[in-house]
């Protein structure tokens, strides 16, 4: 019985990436269409006025990720930006690891994490921080 759910689970999954990879390289899909839309959110400016989003990626893991862009960016609906961001730094989400700040140099993001909950800020925070002027 072990041995029939493992292969209905192999035959799906192996299936699935066919398809997906089927329609990806052959098309069917045009500008503006994607399988899964990354989600930006603008968290706002930052003294030399570049813009710091965060960027949800992934179809199952989802993947957070701070991007510092110039001002003058542009996302199409599957979340792609019409330049190449200045700088992007993945976020640690490991179990017991919290953002304790944020900062900004020129051109590069430094994330500082902490393992004290109490000491730990939330994405909310960082917009009254940047003040989402956008």
């Amino acid at each position: 019985m072990k041995i029939i759910k493992i292969f209905v689970l192999l035959v799906t999954g192996v299936t699935t990436v066919f398809i997906v990879g089927f329609v990806y390289l052959f098309g069917g899909m045009t500008d503006g269409e994607c399988l899964y839309a990354d989600r930006v959110e603008i968290i706002g400016k930052t003294n030399n006025s570049h813009l710091l989003t965060l960027k949800t990626s992934g179809f199952q893991e989802k993947i957070l990720i701070l991007e510092l862009y110039k001002s003058n960016v542009k996302f199409n609906t599957c979340g792609e930006a019409n330049i190449k961001a200045l700088y992007s730094e993945a976020i640690d989400d490991s179990a017991g690891v919290f953002i304790k700040d944020v900062t900004v140099n020129n051109e590069k993001i430094i994330v500082n994490y902490t393992n004290k909950k109490t000491e730990a800020i939330s994405i909310e925070s960082l917009k009254s921080i940047y003040g989402n002027k956008t």
